[in-house]
């Protein structure tokens, strides 16, 4: 991806350890050199330090969309902008839907959903990444919450009147 640098301040656990609190990751997806500085001075370190920072998702919205489909987004970090990747929405453990997700920006994946074609209920949201050609799918690491309630919609009845002396019959419409 595009890196650039992040500094951050180190605490001494002990005599042999350092500790840095690295806040979310503001480049795609990607490994980064480590360089330990000591008052501005590079620290001569026996091998090279590298961190992967692999792209995650923390929450999603809406939390609860229509049968006859919507717009999922999904927040995180370290997304490739333009990067292919799919959401996997599953129920009780199957796969019901398999879409293409657009990753607009390095926080922010949008998924449309046509359409469900199951049961509906309570569904897990998944994503995957997948890279150019000749490489394996990967999921991507998610945080918190990733249910997904979907629900019945109606759209409309045949009629919105009908004698107080019953007989008659009434068809409802819609999804779910």
């Amino acid at each position: 991806g595009e890196g650039g640098t992040v500094t951050v301040a180190a605490s001494a656990m002990n005599a042999s350890a350092l500790l840095c609190v690295v806040e979310a990751w503001p480049f795609e997806h990607d490994m980064a050199l480590v360089t330990v500085l000591d008052g501005g001075t590079a620290v001569v370190l026996l091998a090279p330090l590298s961190v992967s920072f692999l792209e995650s998702f923390s929450s999603i919205s809406p939390s609860s969309i229509p049968a006859s489909g919507g717009t999922l987004s999904l927040y995180g970090a370290g997304f490739a902008p333009g990067g292919n990747y799919t959401c996997d929405i599953s129920l009780g453990g199957t796969l019901i839907l398999q879409t293409i997700a657009t990753a607009v920006n390095l926080t922010l994946i949008e998924c449309p959903i046509t359409s469900w074609p199951g049961a509906h209920g309570k569904a897990s949201v998944a994503l995957s990444f997948l890279p150019p050609a000749g490489n394996a799918e990967r999921p991507v690491a998610s945080f918190g919450d990733r249910s997904l309630d979907v629900t019945d919609l109606l759209e409309s009845i045949s009629q919105d009147t009908a004698s107080a002396l019953g007989g008659f019959s009434l068809t409802a419409n819609g999804w779910g």
